[in-house]
């Protein structure tokens, strides 16, 4: 039986905040060094550990690169993350598909642009959102958690192109909360892999047994809870639900 993982969101989300989560939940840097290593070897993400009086969490950051390419489409994204996996870890590929899709479908909507020729650049996405992804599935698979869910999200609504993608990303974000998050605060591509890759938004209920909660900030030096998402881990007792069937497993064995 694997574990599940609960994702909440307080303001600012992005990729690699929940990367950091994760991290911050105990899975070696080391290891995220040697999997990235394998798929993309040019590349040396940051990691640190950072707290302040109100709460501990660990920041983790993949700098950008300078590319010849002006725009980001949706088939080089596909094909950026199809490199990655046949270098790494192939039995992430689909999971990847669709984070993608679900961004190709948000952004589309909210642009009015086919998903096949919209620059997701407009909607602050960038290349290397994929590699932290790519490190979220293996942290995920190094703990042996086979499902994400996230708590439900009150959007407040914007009128910036990428809030606009946000909105339009997250479909299932029924909430209950009664403070709202800025749309503009989370990044269209975190938004996508919530929709992609989380087998429901929901509460933390009695069906949850937590085991540890842990922190990812995108502050190197001062989190607070704006600034930060919240990441559990434990054993959620209904089992009607995956992220995935038998057949995508995407979780493999740690090395």
């Amino acid at each position: 039986m694997g574990k599940t993982v609960f994702i909440k969101c307080y303001g600012r989300l992005t990729m690699d905040m929940m990367t950091a989560g994760l991290l911050d939940m105990g899975v070696p840097f080391p290891y995220i060094e040697d999997e990235l290593a394998r798929a993309v070897p040019e590349i040396h993400p940051l990691w640190g550990s950072c707290s302040t009086v109100q709460i501990k969490a660990a920041y983790f950051h993949i700098p950008p690169r300078p590319h010849k390419e002006f725009l980001l489409k949706e088939q080089e994204l596909l094909d950026i993350w199809d490199q990655l996996c046949v270098r790494g870890g192939k039995e992430w590929k689909e999971a990847g598909w669709k984070v993608i899709s679900a961004l190709g479908d948000g952004a589309s909507e909210a642009l009015d642009i086919p998903a096949d020729i919209v620059d997701f650049g407009r909607c602050g996405v960038i290349r290397e959102d994929l590699i932290s992804l790519y490190a979220f599935l293996a942290a995920l698979s190094y703990l042996d958690a086979d499902r994400v869910y996230a708590c439900p999200i009150d959007l407040a609504e914007t009128d910036s192109e990428k809030g606009r993608c946000t909105e339009c990303t997250l479909k299932r974000n029924g909430t209950t909360e009664s403070h709202p998050v800025a749309s503009e605060l989370i990044d269209p591509f975190a938004a996508a892999v919530l929709e992609g890759l989380a087998a429901g938004f929901l509460p933390m209920d009695s069906r949850f047994l937590p085991e540890k909660t842990a922190y990812g900030t995108d502050s190197s030096t001062e989190p607070d809870g704006d600034n930060t998402v919240a990441v559990y881990i434990g054993y959620f007792t209904d089992r009607k639900r995956s992220i995935f069937d038998s057949s995508v497993k995407i979780f493999g064995v740690k090395s």
